[in-house]
């Protein structure tokens, strides 16, 4: 093995999601003296624009089309059979090309950042004879079809050799990996990008004494929009003041989603309170113009938005789902409500909306606790620790969270 170690983060998406964003502040933060990082991707996307830009090498290692593995009906969500299979068989394939690249390349080490990488990048290490770390960045639901699907994450683990790190207690809890897991959590800084003071407010024409709420993140079912637009309509009758701004874009699975949420924005009267503005590069000035962040999702397993939110000296309302309480002190740095609850969520956001000197405490209270457990030395250190240990390891865990 070189002095310098070789590593292949292996990514099943174009787009520039919050793992993606969070895999780019790692590899920024290893010295590149020690460790030569590539990223590979099956497409060309923003995502490896901005590897490109910050002088990542990339790799496109096309693949054939994976299928959504839910059939999404309004707000119900289903297993399709059909693609698990059909997937099945295209992971193996995948394994089986990338195997070779990662033996062209003369990898060390394979770190996966996404759920289908997971599996063809891990079968792809285990053939090329390189150890494997599954960045976990999803929470399993331990519960759906009985625990199964969370048993097969398991004996895949174990057969692969993967070593897990999770973003979140929760996220490794509802995996049961054992001593094969770690948490590692995110790190973030400020954003030392200069702010422009009223730029939310005239992009969405919000009038004098407007109250923007912002939510910042994909456009999906898992993020539950359908349920902010329930309780925003609730919101709006009792104080039409408040606009709901939207920062993000829907994945190209996501587009029927995006049509039943305008669907409901129009039949309840929502739209000149409701605000779409796409993807925004640095959202965290914006939310610091707003009066909170909601993040009302039904599955999380920690959301970098909240950290963001944190470091913006914003109170949060937000499902008490996953990871989010790890984030989110209740009653000190924000309202955690039920997931799935419009009416909470409602209580919970004109709550903050009308306490404006709770909200500015709250969102103190959540700076300092974001400060202290989300440190991006740390987070650094603590993937740098776990890399060394792999070099010489063989079924030796020695780092803890």
């Amino acid at each position: 093995m070189r002095q310098g170690l070789r590593i292949a983060f292996i990514d099943h998406s174009h787009e520039l999601g919050g793992a993606e964003h969070l895999l780019l502040t790692l590899i920024d933060g290893l010295p590149r003296e020690r460790f030569e990082p590539i990223i590979i991707t099956p497409r060309e996307g923003p995502f490896t624009q901005e590897a490109r830009k910050r002088n990542i090498r990339t790799l496109v290692f096309p693949l054939p089309p994976f299928w959504s593995q839910s059939l999404l009906f309004g707000t119900r969500k289903l297993l399709n059979p059909l693609a698990a299979c059909w997937n099945a068989i295209n992971m193996l394939y995948s394994a089986w090309k990338l195997q070779r690249v990662l033996r062209q390349e003369d990898i060390d080490l394979v770190q996966t950042n996404s759920t289908f990488a997971h599996i063809y990048g891990g079968v792809a290490a285990r053939l090329a004879g390189s150890p494997c770390i599954w960045y976990f960045h999803d929470l399993v639901e331990p519960d759906r079809l009985m625990g199964a699907i969370a048993g097969v994450w398991r004996v895949l683990a174990a057969l692969l050799d993967a070593r897990v790190v999770a973003v979140s207690r929760a996220a490794l809890q509802a995996l049961s990996v054992g001593e094969r897991g770690i948490v590692i959590y995110p790190g973030k800084t400020l954003d030392d990008t200069p702010s422009l003071p009223g730029s939310l407010r005239r992009k969405i024409n919000v009038p004098e004494g407007g109250k923007p709420v912002v939510f910042v993140g994909r456009i999906s079912y898992s993020k539950g929009l359908d349920i902010l637009a329930d309780a925003a309509s609730r919101v709006i009758k009792r104080d039409p003041a408040v606009h709901f701004v939207i920062l993000g874009d829907a994945g190209e699975r996501d587009i029927s989603y995006r049509h039943f949420l305008m669907s409901i924005l129009s039949q309840r009267q929502l739209l000149h309170h409701w605000h779409w503005m796409g993807y925004v590069k640095h959202a965290n000035r914006l939310i610091a113009e707003a009066a909170l962040l909601v993040l009302p999702s039904r599955r999380e397993a920690l959301s970098l938005v909240l950290i963001e939110a944190g470091l913006a000296q914003k109170a949060v309302v937000a499902s008490r789902v996953g990871g989010i309480p790890e984030v989110v002190v209740d009653g000190k740095t924000g309202l955690l409500v039920p997931a799935e609850d419009p009416v909470a969520l409602a209580d919970a956001i004109l709550r903050l909306v009308e306490d404006t000197e709770l909200a500015t405490q709250m969102g103190q209270q959540a700076f300092k606790h974001v400060r202290q457990v989300f440190s991006l030395a740390r987070y650094h250190e603590k993937f740098l620790a776990l890399y060394d240990s792999l070099q010489g390891r063989q079924q030796a865990y020695p780092v803890r969270p």
